[in-house]
């Protein structure tokens, strides 16, 4: 794993470390030793009864209420909290390091218990949600500095930045796609899990600080991925939380802190619904072709690139079918193009009907369309064509449609190819069917490099570690 980080991520990672331990030192100090204004007075009161008693006798710990009155002589001796305690000079000194003994044994087990919370808790905050979070943390063990990529894509240094933001956006779009199949049951209960664990944090930690900010990352996981009504429950259990830990004693600065915070949270959640549904919308017209629902070029490139790299993570193969169809423009000559939409609607529809969930559909523009099959090597994706062709034909004979189909199909034997090249491809490959006669297939296959070295074979492509076999 070390290997695959470069200066700028070792940078990074001494940056994050430098700032936990100064973040866990400060916290332990202020958490832990200090605990809280109370923590002597509950260590003392934890005590033996009879330590507890004979200290509370020494005339060092009692005041003195007349000032003329001699102050009584003392001798000190330091605990294991770095605080003092005061015993009379009548008091033998074994008496005083018994008392001393059991307040240590008491206090230490204080700090342990107080450590081990602290710990428990600052680690559920600090990994949850980096677990939540895991695009991140798979892209900067495995995702930015691959050494082959440049390599496997022809790219040169300078645009390995561009590289990794794109791959950031593709894990972090994977992973709330996720979040989104996972549905609203398992998205409220974990906006609510969250809201419990702030909650606790809140009640445990000193009451000097304030977390009201801290509730708005459960609020707004909630209504993001479970929807306003899930997100106005969480709002409640935060405010319940953010009110038991005020410590305001005015009833009515009480009342209105808690209204202000409420109307806070619900401004919020309301916001956060409203983006949510113009998110959608957007995506919406953004990423899907608005006449046949499929996707268009912009998505097809985004969700595909990052499938061509986890395929060549596995040597898997892929192929790639450019289809066009032929003899369109007659269609919309002589029916109109409302009767030419219907047709491109209905094409659509038989190629989801005899496709693969998997297989990724992109509409080109006009009447281009192409087809994405992962995993997918010569022989299955040759089965899956003709039977597609045949039904292709089958629905435009039935309609009584001048339309035929010409397709270029290539593969990638180990997904060692770039998508612009493989699209390129196929397109060459689907123009020389066309003037060759149309209605037809035309396949080619690539070959991995090894093979391509020792057949001695010349690609015909710019990248000379692919050879092209020809299939029709």
């Amino acid at each position: 794993m070390a290997s695959k980080l470069n200066k700028w991520q070792y940078i990074w990672l001494v940056i994050v470390l430098l700032y936990g331990s100064i973040v866990l030192n400060k916290a332990i100090k202020e958490y832990v030793y200090i605990y809280d204004s109370r923590h002597y007075d509950k260590v003392i009161n934890a005590m033996d009864q009879s330590n507890r008693d004979l200290y509370f006798a020494q005339k060092c710990n009692t005041i003195d209420t007349e000032p003329d009155a001699p102050e009584p002589l003392c001798y000190s001796l330091t605990t294991i909290d770095s605080g003092t305690m005061y015993f009379d000079i009548a008091t033998s000194r074994q008496d005083a390091e018994r008392i001393q003994k059991n307040y240590n044994d008491v206090a230490y087990n204080f700090m342990i218990f107080a450590t081990i919370k602290f710990l428990t808790l600052f680690s559920l905050l600090w990994l949850i949600p980096s677990v939540i979070f895991y695009p991140f943390w798979e892209w900067f063990v495995d995702g930015y500095n691959r050494s082959n990529d440049n390599d496997l894509n022809g790219r040169d240094s300078s645009s390995t930045g561009e590289i990794g933001t794109q791959r950031i956006e593709n894990l972090m779009t994977r992973y709330f796609n996720f979040l989104d199949r996972k549905g609203t049951v398992f998205n409220f209960a974990l906006g609510l899990g969250f809201a419990v664990l702030f909650g606790a944090f809140d009640i445990l930690a000193p009451s000097k600080y304030s977390f009201m900010m801290m509730y708005l990352f459960p609020i707004a996981l909630t209504t993001w991925f479970a929807g306003q009504t899930a997100g106005f429950i969480i709002v409640m259990v935060c405010i319940a939380f953010w009110s038991y830990t005020t410590s305001q004693f005015d009833l009515l600065a009480l009342t209105w802190n808690i209204i202000s915070t409420l109307s806070i949270y619900l401004m919020i959640s309301v916001m956060l619904t409203k983006l949510r549904f113009l998110w959608e919308k957007d995506k919406i017209l953004s990423r899907t072709d608005p006449l046949t629902g499929v996707m268009n070029r912009r998505a097809f490139d985004e969700i595909v690139e990052y499938e061509i790299m986890s395929l060549q993570r596995q040597n898997s193969p892929l192929s790639l079918a450019y289809i066009d169809l032929d003899n369109f423009k007659q269609v919309n000559d002589h029916f109109g193009h409302k009767k030419g939409d219907e047709l491109l609607k209905a094409i659509v529809a038989c190629f989801s009907n005899n496709l693969r969930r998997t297989d990724i559909i992109a509409r080109m523009g006009g009447d281009e369309f192409v087809v994405f099959f992962p995993g997918t090597d010569h022989n299955a994706v040759k089965l899956v064509m003709q039977k597609l062709m045949v039904h292709l034909r089958l629905l435009s004979e039935g309609n009584n449609w001048p339309i035929t189909f010409s397709i270029g199909v290539i593969t990638s034997v180990d997904s060692n190819c770039d998508l612009e090249e493989i699209i390129s491809l196929a397109d060459k490959l689907m123009y020389e069917v066309k003037q060759s006669g149309k209605d037809n297939i035309n396949y080619f296959t690539t070959q991995a490099a090894e093979d391509a070295k020792s057949a001695g074979q010349r690609s015909p492509h710019k990248n000379p570690y692919l050879v092209f076999q020809k299939d029709r």
